[in-house]
Formats: structure tokens, C-alpha cells, sequence
């Protein structure tokens, strides 16, 4: 999931193309699943074993449609699109776990004087789990982050490609809720404009 690997590579990719990252936004990441969402943990251990001989073999693991949004025509076209399916190897889905199990036990060294993370979460999310977020954020020893706590929001999650946007997306709620979300991600960027201006200052080529 999209956010999870944005908070990743916030920690742990390249440190000269971080040096010009002027902050990182993280929507309803991939921490830990909800309650509701979890498999078992015979079933997740299996995996894990079965992943080790067989890393290529593909596993169904089925997502409630009608639990991705409070709008039921974004749940439809979930449904309808080909390309949202329900199927991963088993290397792809315990390397997910564990890059979920990683952020959340905060063995992630995201720190750094100019690191500014982001990261929104709607408390309705049956999916991906709230409390996980927040309490990461609420962890990181930055000067800069803010956990963004949308009352009621669902979680969308997007195969890429798909006709529908985004890879995780609280922005897909339905109504003045999306402009809500799109307004508040607007202020926290314009906000660091200085910042960004600065970034993209000391990107261009000196002649």
C-alpha cells in the first residue's frame, strides 16, 4: 500500500535524492490491518513458510468492497474493475506484513532535522488500521509531523492503473468530505512553500 511505502522510503531510500525531499504525506498507510481485516495468525504463519518454497505462488486474499468507502458508486467500480483483484504471491504479501510489522514496532529510523511527515487517517477504516497510525506518528521524534484524524472517513484502496485514482485514498469520500481532505493536504504543503521553493532552488544545474 501506497502510504506505508512512502514513510519507508522516507527512512530508508537514497539519502542524496531524500536531501531534496521537502516533506512526505502519508494517506491511511499500511501500519496494521483493522481487526476486521486481519487473517488469522495460522494463516499468516503458513504463509510465511509456504512463501519460503514457494515465493511466486499466488494467494487470494479477498477485500470487502463496501468497506473501502462511504460511497457506494466508488465501492461499485472497486467491484466492476478488473484490475482491483484479489490476488498476491506469497513473497509480495509477507514482505507487505512485514514492512507493516517494521513501522509499526518502530524498528523504522525516520528522524532527520529536515524530515516533515504528514500523514491523515479516517477513524472509520476497517481496512488499515487508525490507532496504528496514530501511534506512529505520535512516536516519530520529528519537529515537523502532524497526524491528521478524519472523523468517520473509510479507506479506498486502488490497484494501480485502475480507472479510479490514488492507492489508498481517503480523498475518495463522498461529498464536501474529499474537498475537506484535498483542502487540508493544500495548507500543509503551501505552508512549507519555502521550504519546497528552497528544495527546488538547489536542484537546478549551477552554470
Amino acid at each position: 500500500m501506497g502510504g506505508a511505502e512512502v514513510l519507508l522510503y522516507a527512512a530508508r531510500g537514497p539519502a542524496p535524492i531524500r536531501a531534496q525531499i521537502a516533506g512526505y504525506l502519508a494517506e491511511a498507510p499500511f501500519i496494521a490491518l483493522h481487526p476486521d481485516s486481519q487473517p488469522s495468525r495460522l494463516k499468516v504463519a503458513l504463509g510465511r513458510v509456504a512463501g519460503r518454497w514457494m515465493p511466486q505462488r499466488q494467494m487470494e486474499q479477498k477485500l470487502d468492497a463496501w468497506k473501502l468507502c462511504r460511497d457506494e458508486g466508488v465501492c461499485r467500480a472497486w467491484v466492476e474493475d478488473g484490475l482491483c483483484h484479489d490476488m498476491g504471491t506469497l513473497e509480495g504479501l509477507s514482505g507487505m506484513l512485514e514492512r507493516g510489522e517494521d513501522l509499526e514496532r518502530g524498528q523504522v529510523g525516520l528522524e532527520g532535522e529536515g524530515v516533515r511527515v504528514w500523514v491523515g487517517h479516517g477513524s472509520g477504516d476497517l481496512v488499515t488500521s487508525f490507532e496504528a497510525s496514530r501511534r506512529f506518528v505520535e512516536g516519530l521524534g520529528l519537529k515537523d509531523k502532524e497526524f491528521r484524524a478524519y472523523e468517520g472517513f473509510c479507506l479506498v484502496v486502488h490497484g494501480g492503473g485502475t480507472r479510479l485514482t490514488g492507492a489508498g485514498a481517503v480523498h475518495a469520500e463522498p461529498g464536501e468530505d474529499k474537498i475537506t481532505f484535498a483542502n487540508d493536504v493544500a495548507r500543509w504543503i503551501l505552508a512549507r512553500n519555502s521550504v519546497v521553493t528552497t528544495a527546488t532552488e538547489e536542484m537546478k544545474p549551477k552554470l
